[in-house]
């Protein structure tokens, strides 16, 4: 069985096997994927850490912004402050909708 791309992990709301990325020095990096949030033209995506990284909290999420590059999907690292409360605002606001549903 071929596996999954990491894109077609990310767009799988039904997928919630861990993302594994792989760091420019090759290292494998895992991440539980968190959320996907559309903004404009954009996508981005929410993950978190499974193993440590150094100076990210245990609990801490990463924004990344998936992107197409050489017809490769790609994921990079947003430092954007701007950008990341932007992503971060949005997914408190799908949180907060999601439990007012459930009530």
């Amino acid at each position: 069985m071929k596996k999954k791309s990491f894109y077609d992990q990310i767009m799988d709301e039904n997928d919630n096997d861990p993302i594994v990325l792989y760091g420019e020095n090759g290292a494998a990096l895992t991440f539980e994927q968190i959320a996907v949030i559309p903004d404009g033209e954009h996508i981005y995506v929410l993950l978190c850490p499974v193993d440590p990284i150094p100076g990210v909290g245990a609990d801490e999420g990463l924004v990344f912004e998936l992107c197409r590059e050489r017809g490769e999907d790609v994921l990079h690292l947003v430092v954007e402050d701007a950008i990341i409360d932007r992503v971060f605002a949005e997914y408190d606001t799908l949180l907060r909708e999601n439990s007012d549903q459930e009530e």
